[in-house]
């Protein structure tokens, strides 16, 4: 089964540099420049450019078509009151992106592994979506959020992953504020007003610190140690998340079940919960997030795959195949949708449609089927067993 498999993809949330607040040069703000011509749909001439150059690794060109004063404002707005520590965070950020690429650190984890990098369009909002898929099974999901500038041009001033659940810039001023913060005055608000005490503070220090040194497990393992009430802020329940997956896949399961029972109604979780309902095999609220995630990252090939596997399994052939045929019809050089067709049709005994399906991935991508193959897998058992599949072979 080809599925989303956020488990590794939660990265995201903890691969970015936060390192705005700790600079202070004063560079000024390297020249923005319009990259989208006056005519056509602005937003998806923005994301089909800023795909191809990441999918190109071609970092430097794609800084230039994203607003980061816009997004290091937004940072310092939500981690500073003072307007001169805001003015002096984004001056400090903006001085480092002239040095090195925020958006290579933004899409590190996308590095780690071969990735292809797809650019399927805008959703309803206008926003355009792209989706890195890792070589190693998985996908992520990334809005661009598109603003004009007051100059004529149209730039990206956020983006959000459908793995963390919020825009990055969020994401970035929720960590950076538990490191230039007091932590006395965080957990207080945090604990509805009461004051932490000692051994308390010193754990909620001690993690930041680990999750920049990038050890997980001892930074799970102290996040466990806090208050029911705070360990369930959505903030640390993310942050759990987040490391769990990098050590354990029990444990990060355990953490999607937490997630699901204090926020499994916000729609921003519903991707994440896919695995959840999988490992659960509750496949009507699978099916649920999975059409909640169409809504919100748009109808492609991956997301159709998916649906088709879960529709399988909760016994509605008929929707599962149309599934897989719209995923086809998304993304025809999806080799992966023909499989998932060919899985189904198969289920639903239209072995015409398998013997069909079986041709054309001959046809298209070289296979050299032997009978023996399908003889020797019990799933196949009822095909091998039709006048259909017989014909075939003696045909082929």
């Amino acid at each position: 089964m080809n599925r989303m498999n956020p488990i590794k993809n939660n990265q995201w949330l903890y691969v970015i540099v936060f390192f705005g607040a700790f600079f202070t040069s004063f560079a000024i703000q390297a020249e923005l420049r319009n990259v989208v011509s006056s005519n056509g749909n602005k937003y998806d001439e923005l994301g089909q450019q800023f795909t191809m150059l990441v999918s190109e690794h071609d970092f430097i060109a794609a800084d230039k078509l994203v607003n980061y004063d816009a997004y290091s404002k937004r940072v310092a707005r939500i981690v500073f009151d003072s307007t001169r520590q805001q003015t002096a965070f984004t001056r400090g950020f903006m001085g480092e992106i002239e040095k090195a690429s925020y958006t290579e650190k933004l899409f590190l984890a996308a590095l780690a592994e071969p990735t292809t990098f797809k650019y399927l369009g805008t959703n309803k909002r206008r926003e355009p979506v792209l989706r890195i898929d890792f070589t190693s099974g998985g996908h992520e999901y990334v809005k661009l959020i598109v603003r004009p500038n007051g100059k004529g041009e149209y730039l990206i001033n956020d983006f959000a992953f459908a793995t963390s659940g919020e825009l990055s810039s969020v994401g970035v001023a929720n960590a950076t504020k538990y490191l230039v913060q007091p932590a006395e005055s965080i957990l207080k608000r945090l604990l509805g007003g009461v004051e932490p005490n000692k051994k308390l503070l010193a754990a909620f220090k001690k993690v930041g610190e680990l999750r920049l040194e990038g050890k997980s497990r001892q930074a799970y393992a102290l996040i466990q140690t806090f208050p029911d009430k705070l360990k369930n802020e959505r903030e640390f329940v993310l942050m759990s998340i987040g490391f769990a997956s990098a050590f354990d896949d029990a444990v990060y399961r355990t953490e999607l079940s937490r997630l699901d029972n204090l926020y499994g109604d916000d729609p921003r979780h519903a991707f994440m919960l896919i695995d959840h309902y999988f490992y659960q095999e509750n496949w009507s609220k699978a099916i649920n997030a999975i059409e909640a995630s169409k809504q919100e990252w748009g109808d492609d090939g991956a997301l159709n795959i998916l649906m088709s596997e879960m529709l399988m399994r909760d016994g509605q052939l008929n929707a599962a195949i149309n599934a897989s045929e719209r995923a086809i019809e998304l993304e025809p050089d999806n080799e992966v949708a023909y499989w998932s067709a060919l899985t189904v049709y198969n289920q639903a005994a239209r072995f015409d449609d398998v013997v069909n399906m079986l041709m054309t991935l001959k046809e298209q991508y070289l296979y050299d089927f032997k009978s023996k193959e399908f003889v020797e897998d019990p799933e196949y058992s009822e095909l091998v067993a039709s006048d259909v599949f017989k014909a075939w072979v003696s045909e082929n």
